[in-house]
């Protein structure tokens, strides 16, 4: 099957993200409120986080860089979208229109630990089929984010007997979760 999205011609050996993308929006307080409480937030600061750091650093490094995950329609969408055009990181994978991109509040009162509300968006609702036009080629490499495989998403590529994505120049078989790979 040919990834139109990737072009026909020669191949440069790319770093391809599965992963979930999203909007974090960082909140600095003095302390984070106790449930029916108010803070005053100073600074509010929007970045994108999930796998997108992985892609800018490779491609800040010279690797071609593409995202197989799932992008929405909407504010957080175009901000993520417009990151990756900035950065030089492809957008492969599939588009949901219905829904836009999820973001997270990060709530960081100077504690060692942070607080995080999340809403989950396009990123978090792919389903077996998200990942089926996704054809690695040799030398690609292929990153996976645990909260994908934490999701429906990947219910499409842990199946016994499937054939799985690989980059190497031999496929491989995916095993249920629990048991070792077997060329």
């Amino acid at each position: 099957m040919l990834n139109l999205k990737r072009g026909i011609g020669t191949h440069e050996p790319s770093v391809i993200s599965l992963g979930q993308v999203w909007v974090d929006i960082m909140l600095n307080v003095d302390k984070v409120p106790a449930q029916g409480g108010f803070a005053v937030a100073d600074h509010p600061k929007p970045s994108i986080g999930g796998s997108y750091r992985v892609l800018q650093a490779a491609s800040r490094m010279g690797v071609p860089t593409e995202h197989a995950g799932i992008l929405g329609n909407g504010l957080w969408a175009h901000f993520i979208r417009q990151s990756f055009q900035d950065n030089g990181i492809t957008h492969i994978g599939q588009d949901r229109l219905d829904e836009d991109s999820g973001f997270r509040v990060v709530l960081s009162s100077g504690a060692p630990k942070k607080t995080f509300i999340a809403s989950y968006g396009a990123e978090a609702h792919g389903d077996s089929d998200t990942f089926d036009t996704l054809e690695p080629q040799p030398k690609d490499v292929v990153h996976i984010s645990g909260n994908t495989l934490m999701d429906h998403t990947a219910t499409g590529r842990y199946r016994p007997g499937c054939t799985r994505l690989h980059a190497g120049d031999q496929p491989h078989q995916y095993v249920a979760f629990g048991q070792r790979p077997y060329a």
